[in-house]
């Protein structure tokens, strides 16, 4: 199973990339049809949790779980049902609600060691490294290459995840867990402060906004959750101060970067004259425009339509009635040409398709999440602890990330938090067995650890 997510990891942040290559078609060395191997694998995964589960029934994923997903799937069918979803839109909704679950139930039905868990970080590690010189070098040609309005901005700074956005969410979560590294001693501060701030180089030059509020708040609740109860108020200044660092390098690098463009405004401008934030966030653009949406407008349209009719409100339009598909026009909603221009977020098309009910069981998966990796935080050990603490902060990322872009149907984003969100659910539930505890760490880690934890 470790070569397996460990193809996985590799798979999900590079082959999209080398199948269809960068904005210009650059990099593009594999067949296009192997962006289609995430979902493979996924399947794959899903086997091997149907054979694995059948031998130990599960047994390391708290009931809770069960409950939500159970609610969430009777939602999804009654929005299927009641509104007379097609094959096609259904098939395609199941392609993208489901095909990262299976890995969430992966760590349920084998125990990764902590020497396993290690090797997957040290290659996320290295796959976020490589983002750093591929960025910069699409800054650079994006900077020379001129191809419109587009072009010149950082949309095009995509790294190797084929989305500026979705780039900086994976930046954000990496800075999340070398903060979490960090204080638990994994790293030294002064390997945790290069890491951080080489790692976050790429959201600086693709101009994500959205960075400055969510980099704050995964550190923050990372700070909270890694750091020893008598030592959370110190680690807020710490968190704080690590949030001043990156804005003073966040700030002029944006300027810098817009001083020349014709309707550029610094970073202080945007944000203190609510004029350019309210162009920012709406467009007033209504149902059925063919004008650009901005995430405002997607917000205030889902919602205000999804509560015309109180069966609508509650299962939404079904799973995949809204949205186009890249699989043809056979698979795309029945109503996706009417809203196709509001799904610029994961919110709008969860609102849409899911209505409230499924939105707010997605909420509740999403607070489990969080109580776990809370729960490990305190109680675990070694590299499942750590991780766990930034998995808290991630969490929370990912909640705000659905008013900001479409997180729900990119791979890298979407399969590796389900992924990890189960390894620790699996280690909560096996912290709380007395019979099956996860495999130990070695007695070398062990004593290791516990002297660090001692010195801090």
């Amino acid at each position: 199973m470790q070569y397996l997510a460990l193809l996985m990891i590799v798979t999900v942040t590079t082959v999209e990339y080398l199948a269809h290559g960068d904005k210009w078609g650059r990099v593009h060395v594999l067949p296009a049809q192997l962006s289609f191997l995430p979902e493979l694998l996924g399947a794959v995964a899903l086997v091997c949790v149907i054979a694995l589960g059948m031998q130990n029934r599960f047994k390391f994923l708290r009931h809770a779980y069960w409950v939500v997903f159970g609610l969430l799937g009777f939602a999804l069918v009654a929005g299927v049902i009641v509104n007379g979803v097609e094959s096609g839109p259904i098939f395609a909704g199941i392609r993208n609600y489901f095909r990262a679950i299976p890995w969430f139930f992966v760590p349920a039905v084998f125990a990764f060691s902590e020497k396993q868990v290690r090797t997957q970080l040290r290659v996320l590690l290295a796959i976020c490294v490589i983002q750093v010189p591929v960025a910069i070098e699409q800054r650079i040609y994006t900077t020379n290459t001129y191809y419109g309005f587009e072009a010149v901005t950082g949309d095009w700074t995509i790294g190797t995840l084929n989305d500026s956005g979705v780039l900086s969410i994976f930046l954000v979560a990496a800075a999340c867990v070398v903060v979490a590294l960090t204080i638990r001693q994994s790293l030294t501060k002064w390997q945790g402060l290069l890491l951080f701030l080489l790692l976050l180089v790429p959201t600086m030059i693709n101009e994500t906004k959205a960075t400055l509020v969510l980099l704050p708040f995964g550190i923050l609740v990372t700070f909270l959750c890694a750091s020893r109860p008598g030592a959370r108020i110190k680690q807020l200044g710490v968190a704080l101060g690590l949030s001043a660092v990156f804005l003073a390098l966040f700030v002029p690098t944006y300027n810098k970067l817009n001083e020349k463009r014709e309707y550029g405004v610094s970073i202080g401008e945007f944000f203190l004259n609510s004029g350019n934030a309210e162009q920012y966030l709406l467009s007033n653009a209504d149902v059925g425009t063919t004008v650009l949406v901005n995430r405002g407008d997607a917000m205030i349209v889902a919602v205000r339509e999804t509560l015309k009719d109180p069966v609508r409100a509650a299962f939404g339009l079904g799973m995949g009635n809204a949205s186009l598909s890249a699989l043809g026009k056979n698979f795309a909603g029945r109503f996706s040409e009417l809203y196709k221009n509001f799904l610029v977020i994961g919110f709008a098309r969860f609102i849409l398709e899911l209505g409230f009910l499924g939105f707010g069981l997605l909420l509740a998966v999403y607070w489990l999440i969080f109580q776990d990796a809370r729960v490990v935080s305190r109680k675990g050990s070694g590299n499942k602890a750590a991780l766990a603490a930034a998995w808290a902060g991630i969490t929370v990322v990912m909640l705000l990330a659905l008013f900001y872009t479409r997180v729900e149907t990119s791979a890298p984003v979407s399969i590796l938090f389900w992924y990890f969100s189960g390894l620790i659910a699996a280690e909560r539930a096996r912290l709380a067995s007395p019979h099956a505890a996860s495999e130990p760490v070695s007695a070398a880690e062990s004593e290791s650890f516990s002297a660090r934890r001692a010195a801090a």
